[in-house]
């Protein structure tokens, strides 16, 4: 299987998310059956992303998850509400310098 996995990081509100699936939406792309596209917008967005690609048969994902599993993490999100929502998450990011040992 191969995978494509598109991180939006901060990159689109609402309108120019709607506008980026049509426009996606359009292009053929070649033999899906052995590839998998998992888009990974902010967490406000994951839902409506998630909606607008059913019919694309799109995945979703989240762009980060919390090392800790519950508690009072001021804007963290937990593994537990994200698999709510969606089924992949991206873990560790190069921008924040981003170790094995972090």
């Amino acid at each position: 299987m191969n995978y494509f996995i598109a991180n939006w990081k901060m990159n689109m509100g609402i309108k120019e998310i709607i506008s980026w699936m049509e426009e996606f939406s359009k292009i053929k792309l070649i033999d899906r059956s052995n590839r998998k596209i998992i888009l990974c917008p902010s967490h406000s967005h994951i839902a409506l992303v998630k909606e607008l690609s059913k019919k694309m048969g799109f995945f979703v994902g989240a762009q980060d998850v919390s090392v800790f599993e519950k508690g009072a993490h001021t804007g963290e999100t937990g593994n537990f509400q994200l698999k709510e929502l969606c089924t992949y998450s991206l873990v560790g990011h190069s921008e924040r310098k981003e170790s094995f040992e972090s």
